[in-house]
């Protein structure tokens, strides 16, 4: 078996959770569903740098 871990669908600019995330370590259970992490809004890929990327993510600067 190979699995992969890849995000699907990222958020345009929008850091709330997404349901398909709630649901997805609903369905896994303990310890697999801190397995599932948010994604990232789609701004993010287009910064350098954590520090700038973490203040996209977090909706302080806007890199749109």
């Amino acid at each position: 078996m190979i699995l992969i871990d890849l995000p699907i669908g990222l958020r345009e600019d929008d850091c709330t959770p997404r349901p398909c995330d709630a649901a997805a370590r609903e369905c896994l259970g303990s310890p697999r569903s801190s397995s599932v992490f948010p994604t990232p809004v789609r701004a993010v890929l287009k910064v350098e740098g954590y520090e700038v990327a973490r203040q996209v993510q977090e909706g302080r600067i806007d890199e749109t």
